[in-house]
């Protein structure tokens, strides 16, 4: 395997190639620091008795803490979609909060004595070359998550945004230490600076935090299909117990509800429905009719129970429930209603799951395809596709 392959290998295997996980991962880094910041300034302003360490140490906590909710936000917006808007308000209130403290704190120059300090020349300029690499680096991320129409990561984004704002006050400082042999100055600048920034940052997340509480969604009916891909990702999880449960559930409440004359018989299928592999979060029912005719009347009383249709034909209906305009629901179910003669989903299912090895190896591809095609469900699909298609074929023959 070449360097390039190699490469290519380690980026989609762990994968960094996709935007937001390997922004997820760098917030790790960020959340560690500002916390680590935090702890710090806590501890040194106890040996020097400084209460303006103290307040500069909650401006660190504060932040440290938003990316502690991006992260809940991420966990819990995979299990239940509509929970992403409450981290989105709890990070910019505490983006703001952060904000508010630290202009209070850079309030705090005007009344200090002078120290004085000198970075050099050098080390200065290498502060303000960082300084402006990372504010272009939030500002693209930024555009980039906003692009992405991810309310998570842009809330994240403009959390680093206003820290990178914050790290061009110290480039002043440092600058102005050896550009001017006047302390008092540099620090009257600083401090004017420094306040400058914090309501900055303050306008920036207030506009925030009102134009998400006041964001209309657009209906799903009249969104694109890159819109929909965004809104509702490709993303697996592990094997849950309960996936068997809500089949159950939902399958005595189907039956409550269509008549049986109607209805062959109702089967758990889809990766949920295979033992110990990942899976997205997703039940698929396959409904099997006693003739052609009743596809569509069955699909009808589908409708009555909430359930929309995604695409039919002649021989099949495929519908859905769960999709909101926030994204996935608690509970999203997807029902194939097929004619006797169609089931190559049972064949899958039941040869997964006396081949174990087997399952494994498609949950390897799934979890590679979900890498590379996130917000393409179709592509994921047809990559997938092969390899259901050679174990169908070879389940048929060893039933025969």
């Amino acid at each position: 395997m070449t360097l390039y392959n190699r490469l290519k290998h380690f980026f989609i295997k762990h994968n960094l190639s996709d935007f937001k996980t390997r922004n997820h991962k760098l917030a790790i880094v960020a959340m560690i620091i500002n916390f680590g910041s935090a702890a710090f300034k806590i501890i040194a302003a106890f040996y020097i008795s400084s209460y303006f360490l103290v307040v500069s140490s909650f401006y660190s906590l504060g932040i440290g803490l938003t990316l502690q909710l991006f992260f809940r936000g991420v966990n819990q917006s995979k299990l239940v979609q509509t929970k992403e808007k409450k981290y989105v308000i709890l990070i910019y209130m505490g983006l703001l909060i952060s904000s508010i403290i630290y202009s209070f704190y850079m309030i705090r120059l005007f009344y200090i004595e002078v120290t004085e300090f000198n970075y050099g020349m050098l080390v200065s300029l290498g502060i303000a070359v960082v300084s402006f690499v990372e504010l272009g680096i939030a500002i693209r991320g930024l555009v980039k998550s906003y692009h992405l129409r991810d309310s998570l990561l842009t809330a994240r984004k403009t959390v680093t945004l206003t820290n990178a704002m914050v790290a061009l006050v110290v480039t002043q400082s440092a600058i102005m230490t050896f550009a001017t042999n006047d302390g008092s100055s540099y620090q009257m600048y600083s401090a004017i600076s420094g306040i400058s920034v914090g309501i900055m940052a303050i306008l920036i997340s207030s506009i925030m935090l009102v134009r998400h509480l006041l964001m209309k969604h657009t209906p799903l009916d009249q969104m694109t299909m890159e819109e929909l891909w965004e809104l509702f990702p490709i993303f697996l999880v592990t094997h849950k117990n309960s996936w068997s449960r809500r089949f159950a559930k939902e399958k005595r409440y189907l039956l409550n509800h269509v008549s049986r004359q109607y209805i062959k018989k109702i089967e758990h299928i889809g990766s949920t429905a295979i033992n110990d592999i990942k899976a997205k979060n997703i039940i698929d029912i396959l409904i099997v009719v006693s003739k052609k005719q009743d596809l569509q009347t069955v699909a009808q009383k589908l409708i009555k129970l909430n359930y929309s249709i995604t695409s039919e034909s002649s021989y099949r209906v495929t519908l859905h429930k769960g999709y909101t305009k926030h994204g996935f629901a608690k509970d999203v179910f997807h029902i194939h209603l097929r004619l006797k003669n169609d089931c190559d989903e049972i064949y899958f299912r039941d040869y997964m799951n006396a081949h174990p090895e087997l399952a494994k190896t498609y949950e390897s591809l799934k979890i590679d395809m979900a890498d590379m095609h996130r917000n393409n469900p179709d592509a994921y699909a047809d990559a997938k596709s092969d390899f259901v298609n050679r174990i169908v074929k070879l389940a048929k023959s060893t039933h025969q």
